[in-house]
Order: C-alpha cells, then structure tokens, then sequence
C-alpha cells in the first residue's frame, strides 16, 4: 500500500510520473487494500475519481473540487488536458 494515512497527496507523490494505465492498476490494489481496513474516509472516492478521469477523460461526480485539484500532478505529468472549470 502507498499511503497507510490514506493521504491522497502522497499517493499523488508516488504515481504521478507513471503511465496512465499503471496509475489505474496501482490505483485499484491500492482501493482493495484501502477498503479491508477501517478509517479510510474519503480516500478511496476519491482514488475512484482518479480512476474515472484517467479512463473516461471527464470530472468525476463527488469529488470536491479541493480534492480533484490534487489530481493536478498526474494530470500535468500525463499531458491530459483537464476538463473545463476544475483546475
């Protein structure tokens, strides 16, 4: 598991200048490890909205815009363009 915190910024940190499909794959271990513990918050709907913008292109619904600016380094590192009104 990346972060044990479930500090998505460091999760970010760790992937950001991976290939889009390995940021998907470490993406979802990192979601099945998440969910077998407790006090995981957020951090998993959030990893699903990074999954979502990486495979569909588009702003995921929930996630608050705060939390999908911290989607910037992958975005960047990617070369994606960001979709309208969220950075």
């Amino acid at each position: 598991m990346i972060s044990k915190n479930f500090d998505f910024d460091e999760f970010v940190a760790a992937t950001k200048d991976l290939e889009r499909q390995s940021i998907i794959d470490i993406a979802g271990r990192e979601k099945r490890e998440a969910m077998t513990m407790s006090n995981v918050g957020r951090y998993v709907e959030i990893l699903n909205g990074l999954v979502w913008l990486l495979k569909q292109g588009t702003r995921p619904n929930g996630v608050h815009s705060w939390e999908f600016a911290k989607m910037r380094p992958i975005i960047e590192s990617l070369g994606l363009r960001p979709p309208e009104n969220v950075l």
